[in-house]
């Protein structure tokens, strides 16, 4: 059978009513559903907030290229001031903040469709649009301010710039910008983009040699995008290795184990296993929801199916997919908490949708080979049971998922601040306990000082963080967790799902 034929007056049409069916299913009560935010994301956001009012960070610095987060960790710059204009529209808000994320994964459904549809043809890039814009790997991620959510989009539009720069060398300086660009989206880019570079020199060396030898015209356009890479590569490489920008993965590295290698191979086994693809996905709750695998179940066979293709045909379209996907998971592996990551694994994610997408195509062209009724009732029961297993998601996600997502993302910390704010003329200070993570943060996203006075002197008014004494018994506020000071005036208990009591305002 020949390959189906879908012109481009149906391809974009489409296409258009999946992405913006993905979009829907991104941004559908954002603001409350992860319920709550977490500290990292309300990082994000009063960063951004900051630059947008002082054009400082929340500490203070001027325009950086890299933000300190909770005074001891360096993050990527790109997703904070991708979202000032998010903020500046919509104001300071968990909407606001996490809109961004909502933004990307929907954007990430087109890259990664153009791009199938450029290594393959017009049906892959629809059926991988469709498993991008359902994948519960990309959905769950998308609708949470991590800046990690930017490294698939990225990626995805750096590979496709990359191919379309084959066919026209003027393209290869907006893909040395792209690909440079993607090193200030989150810190495992600084492993997996030169990895990336790399195979696609590998795996296009002939054709870039011979379009070199054959088009004079085009080796000045490589070097500018070589150029243009290096321009935004230098200082991301210069802060890790000579600054702190490495001080995280120092504390995560495999490296300080006595036994590395073997740990590497056992942390990238887990990143291949069923069980983290297609049955529990990443155990904790920021990053996946419960009993689902990061990708849809049915797709199981079909990932397979397409790395068979894959290997059969060895053809540079259909090897780069599964390729690109064993690379994306090295950078998790080298690292040794809370595995396996999701996040830390998001540049892979891509990669395995499109080999899905690829076993799907070639089932169907070798079941049109049965008798026509046979292969109308299976690829009809393929598409109920995807189907089926995407609105079966959805349901868990939109409904049952809430409850799970309140422990994950300090649910009540709104409630605490808006309800302290009410009370601060009556007390002489409001505590916070250390039980309650990072509670500074939460202070400014929700009451929002005057940002200038804690960039310069750290003070946060009558909000004292990470109280472990309190003296005396006066006029204080403490807010605490659901067993701390007993046999104190309980003013105000913050409830969420099943009635779970996550912090008190206790009168001390």
């Amino acid at each position: 059978m020949k390959t189906l034929k879908i012109p481009d007056q149906v391809f974009w049409p489409v296409l258009a009513v999946i992405v913006f069916a993905g979009l829907g299913v991104r941004t559908y009560g954002l603001g409350g559903l992860p319920d709550g935010l977490y500290c990292d994301e309300a990082a994000n956001g009063y960063d951004a907030y900051c630059i947008l009012k002082t054009g400082k960070s929340t500490f203070g610095h001027d325009v950086p290229l890299f933000f300190n987060h909770h005074n001891g960790d360096y993050v990527e710059a790109l997703y904070t001031y991708l979202s000032v204009p998010l903020v500046s529209l919509f104001g300071l808000t968990v909407f606001s903040t996490r809109l961004l994320a909502a933004l990307a994964g929907t954007c990430t459904i087109l890259t990664t469709s153009l791009l199938s549809r450029e290594l393959f043809n017009r049906p892959v890039g629809l059926i991988t649009a469709f498993l991008v814009a359902f994948s519960p790997w990309n959905v769950v991620l998308s609708r949470v301010a991590f800046r990690g959510i930017l490294l698939p989009l990225c990626i995805t539009l750096s590979v496709y710039l990359f191919i379309r720069s084959l066919k026209n060398a003027k393209l290869f300086p907006i893909c040395g910008l792209v690909f440079g660009l993607t090193l200030h989206s989150y810190a495992v880019a600084k492993l997996l983009v030169p990895l990336l570079v790399l195979a696609l020199a590998l795996i296009y060396r002939e054709t870039l040699i011979r379009l070199i030898r054959q088009d004079r015209k085009a080796l000045p356009h490589v070097f500018a995008g070589c150029f243009l890479f290096l321009v935004f590569a230098v200082p991301v490489y210069h802060f890790s290795l000579l600054g702190p920008g490495n001080q995280r993965f120092t504390e995560l590295s495999i490296f300080n184990d006595s036994q590395p290698v073997h740990l590497f191979l056992k942390n990238y086994l887990l990143h291949l296993s069923p069980d983290f693809l297609f049955f529990q996905g990443d155990p904790n709750s920021r990053h996946s929801i419960r009993d689902f695998g990061e990708l849809l179940l049915v797709l199981m066979p079909f990932v397979f199916l397409g790395i068979g293709v894959a290997v059969h045909r060895r053809s540079q379209s259909h090897l780069l997919p599964p390729i690109f996907f064993f690379l994306g998971i090295i950078p998790p592996s080298v690292t040794n908490e809370s595995l396996p990551h999701a996040l830390r694994a998001i540049g892979a994610f891509p990669f395995l949708e499109i080999t899905a997408a690829t076993g799907i195509l070639f089932f169907a062209e070798r079941i049109s080979r049965v008798s026509r009724p046979a292969s109308i009732a299976l690829l009809g029961a393929v598409v109920a049971a995807l189907f089926a297993n995407t609105a079966l998601f959805a349901h868990t996600y939109f409904v049952k998922y809430r409850a799970d997502s309140q422990h994950a993302f300090q649910y009540g910390m709104e409630e605490a601040i808006r309800t302290t704010e009410k009370e601060l003329d009556n007390y002489d200070s409001i505590v916070f306990s250390p039980n309650v993570i990072q509670a500074y943060i939460f202070i400014l996203f929700f009451a929002r000082p005057d940002p200038t006075e804690f960039q310069a002197e750290g003070q946060l008014g009558k909000y004292q963080v990470n109280v472990t004494t309190i003296p005396t018994p006066g006029h204080y506020l403490a807010v605490v967790g659901p067993d701390g000071l007993p046999g104190f005036e309980v003013k105000h208990l913050i409830r969420g799902a099943e009635d779970h009591t996550f912090l008190k305002l206790v009168k001390y």
